[in-house]
């Protein structure tokens, strides 16, 4: 019995780690954004072993909604400490998908005057990959629904694909 939670919650985590860390890596090298590897997963591991955790506890009704709304005001305090970064991390997310933009479509899209560091970079990616980890482990952990699946996934894959953003073979399929 114990074996079989075990190997249940390693699928699920394992399960997790490609999705996300797949998702976002391949987001990462089709529009060439710098991002520091190590911190990167080191975030990605964090944030998936919390919403598996998350997803196990007992609780149903009013009583997990609280509990998503207690962890959205905990990330929103986060966010709201490295405001500066966060913003320099979007900016400069924004201007690699712009430039991509501009050499696939032969636009004239203005990007703007930041530029921001790996470091800066890595802690936006950090809260795309909890937000992204959370919406992946319902669909994964808590009720098993593909859909609640695809619906992380298509967004982000679709949107590489029209941007003109080309990731690596390997991060495309992990």
């Amino acid at each position: 019995m114990l074996v079989k939670k075990l190997w249940r919650l390693a699928g699920m985590l394992i399960c997790l780690l490609c999705l996300t860390g797949g998702l976002c890596s391949a987001f990462l090298s089709g529009f060439g954004i710098r991002y520091l590897v190590p911190v990167f997963w080191m975030l990605l591991i964090v944030s998936v072993l919390f919403w598996i955790g998350f997803s196990r506890l007992p609780l149903e009704g009013v009583y997990r909604l609280l509990a998503i709304l207690g962890t959205l005001i905990v990330v929103s305090l986060f966010l709201l400490l490295l405001q500066k970064d966060v913003i320099a991390g979007y900016m400069s997310a924004v201007n690699g998908v712009r430039s991509r933009l501009n050499e696939a479509y032969d636009g004239t899209l203005a990007l703007y005057q930041v530029s921001a560091s790996a470091m800066q970079m890595t802690v936006f990616f950090g809260f795309i990959l909890f937000l992204l980890a959370g919406l992946l482990s319902a669909g994964i952990c808590y009720r098993t629904n593909p859909a609640v699946i695809l619906a992380g996934e298509f967004p982000v894959l679709a949107g590489i694909g029209i941007a003109g953003g080309t990731p690596s073979f390997f991060q495309l399929f992990s």
